[in-house]
């Protein structure tokens, strides 16, 4: 058996108990250890911290300085952290925990590697743990049946239709009888926020508030005061309030950003016609897939009064895959601007992408997340051709 050094992280978090002979205020997480009986020197602590609802993720660096380990936080609700200990000889460890309101302990062996010694076996992390344990349950459940869906005298169209079934079934199970049941019975505490902040954002990127605001706006409503107003519930009724703004039928909120030749466009300089407003980027795939039934869409109803403005999510360090990308796809027909400084994505809360908004001659959205022939039948009766 391996012999253990046992190397103590005391985390305490809005509770009075003392680390180290330090007092930790209320409502903050206090880490420290003791690194004398370890053979090999810490150099730092990476500190990865996302809140509760997944919106938010912040990292520390805490460099060592001789024998002792201390890291101070502001707590205002349950974090996933995750602690990575770069040590001199042996390269990292890590070890990842939610932190809440409890005494954690770690210890570590001659490997190095972190371990909770004294966990928390019941109440926050046992529930989450527990739904997340189905969850992935159901997740392998789904790549095993898509797996063993036979291709025998079967049409293409009639292997995806299946695997299309299967995906969509296990993800109502996931969404009814995990999430929403899960939150019904946990609206009183964190769990029932972290359950609907999960349930909204799916399948991804924030999609279900965005598509169903009103339903995930009556869900927020059950919860406790107390519970809607941890820093996620703050944020997920901001991401509902933005859901009704963005909403078909309402009039698409105005930006001004540089095109590639560092011309400020407004959107606003469109009204009068039809206008696509297109999120992408150079390393997006599928976005990139898009621009040829964009390209074929423009040339084909630009003259009837249809346009489109192209917004990357490419960064300012990328920004010349970004203008590579729109000479080779064929894209600079149109207004390319950047969002270097992420003021558009912010602003209509762009998670993923394509994503994108069509809009009529007075400003107002008529539609969203238009792709392929989708597009094309909407142009179409737009334009009646």
């Amino acid at each position: 058996m391996m012999r253990k050094r046992s190397l103590f992280l005391l985390l305490t978090g809005m509770i009075g108990t003392g680390v180290f002979g330090q007092e930790p205020t209320k409502g903050q997480l206090s880490v420290s250890a003791d690194l004398g009986r370890i053979k090999d020197s810490l150099v730092k602590v990476l500190i990865e911290k996302t809140d509760l609802g997944g919106y938010s993720r912040t990292t520390d660096t805490v460099k060592i300085n001789g024998l002792q380990f201390s890291y101070q936080q502001q707590l205002a609700e349950p974090q996933r952290m995750r602690m990575v200990f770069y040590w001199k000889n042996k390269g990292l460890t890590s070890i990842s925990f939610w932190a809440k309101d409890a005494v954690y302990v770690l210890t570590i062996g001659d490997d190095l590697k972190p371990l909770l010694l004294s966990p928390e076996t019941t109440g926050f992390t046992e529930n989450i743990n527990h739904l997340e344990k189905q969850i992935q349950n159901q997740e392998k459940r789904s790549d095993s049946l898509e797996k063993i869906v036979s291709y025998e005298n079967q049409t293409v169209d009639a292997v995806e239709k299946r695997i299309w079934e299967i995906s969509d079934s296990i993800a109502h199970v996931i969404d009814t009888a995990l999430y929403l049941k899960f939150m019904g019975k946990h609206l009183n505490t964190p769990e029932g926020l972290y359950a609907l902040c999960k349930y909204a954002a799916r399948p991804s990127g924030n999609q279900r508030v965005k598509s169903q605001t009103e339903r995930i706006e009556l869900l927020f409503n059950q919860l406790a005061p107390s519970v809607k107003e941890l820093p996620s519930g703050r944020t997920l009724f901001h991401k509902i309030a933005l859901g009704k703004e963005m909403a078909i039928g309402k009039t698409l909120k105005d930006i001004s950003l540089p095109d590639t030749a560092g011309k400020v466009v407004k959107i606003s300089d469109f009204r009068g016609g039809y206008l696509l407003v297109d999120f992408w980027a150079s390393w997006c795939g599928p976005c990139r897939t898009e621009n040829s039934g964009l390209i074929k869409a423009y040339l084909q109803y630009k003259d009837a009064g249809f346009q489109i403005i192209g917004v990357t999510r490419d960064h300012k360090f990328s920004k010349s895959a970004w203008l590579q990308a729109i000479a080779k796809d064929g894209i600079g027909l149109w207004p390319q601007l950047s969002d270097f400084d992420d003021l558009a994505q912010q602003s209509y809360d762009i998670q993923f992408i394509p994503c994108n908004y069509l809009i009529d001659p007075q400003g107002v959205i008529i539609a969203r997340d238009l792709r392929g022939a989708e597009l094309e039948t909407t142009l179409m009766k737009l334009f009646k051709r």
